[in-house]
This record gives structure tokens, C-alpha cells and sequence, in this order.
């Protein structure tokens, strides 16, 4: 019990955390209220944060919010979704890299995706 209960926290704040950042760079798409730099944007095909922050909450704050909804109500496939949306952080995070370059805070969600699969492995063989 006490696994699940660790992977649908570490759901829930990075859900919760992917939707506040995505919002704010929705209405802030040059970035000043995360302090992010437009000119990190040159390789990307996007010409401000608009719609990287639309991406984040829909993709990451959405996804993960739903995927802790379902491991804590439906664990026979929230274990499932569970590990689709930690891959898909770690695709996430990868893709930025690629665009973005490289920052710290990529590195550390990247992790938190797989925490989150392996921890859905784990709840996995708990049900």
C-alpha cells in the first residue's frame, strides 16, 4: 500500500506542478514569469512558450492528474497508465533536450518518469 500511495503523490505534485508551469507560460508566452529564456526557442518550431505550456498541462499536468486518479481508483490498469505516463515523461524531457538543449530541471523529471514506472511495476505485482 505504501508503494501506491508514493506513486499517486509523486502523480499528483508533478501533475499538479506541470499544470501551474504550463499555465503560466500560457499567459506569459515570453516566459518572464518562469524566468524562461525566448531565445532557448531558436531550434524549436515554436516562436514563443504558448504552446510548450499548452503541451505541458495537456500532455504532462493533465496526463499525470488523470493517471493518479485512475492508480488510486482502478489500480488493476491505473498501474498501466501509470507506466505510459512516465515513459511519456521521459520522451517528454528528452524531446526539450533535443529543442531546448540541456537543463537541470529536465534531468530531474526525467528521473521522476522513471520513478514513476518503476514504481508502476512495482504496484503492478501488488494487485
Amino acid at each position: 500500500m505504501k508503494r501506491l500511495q508514493t506513486l499517486v503523490a509523486l502523480e499528483l505534485t508533478t501533475g499538479v506542478f506541470a499544470v501551474v508551469g504550463g499555465v503560466l507560460l500560457i499567459g506569459a508566452p515570453d516566459g518572464h514569469l518562469l524566468a524562461t529564456d525566448r531565445h532557448a526557442l531558436a531550434q524549436s518550431p515554436f516562436v514563443d512558450w504558448r504552446i510548450p505550456g499548452v503541451f505541458l498541462v495537456a500532455l504532462v499536468g493533465l496526463g499525470f492528474l488523470v493517471t493518479a486518479a485512475l492508480q488510486w481508483l482502478v489500480p488493476r490498469i491505473g498501474w498501466s497508465m501509470s507506466l505510459l505516463a512516465g515513459c511519456g515523461l521521459v520522451a517528454f524531457e528528452t524531446v526539450e533536450v533535443v529543442w531546448l538543449g540541456f537543463q537541470p530541471l529536465q534531468a530531474i523529471f526525467a528521473a521522476v518518469g522513471v520513478a514513476v514506472m518503476i514504481l508502476a511495476l512495482g504496484s503492478h505485482r501488488s494487485v
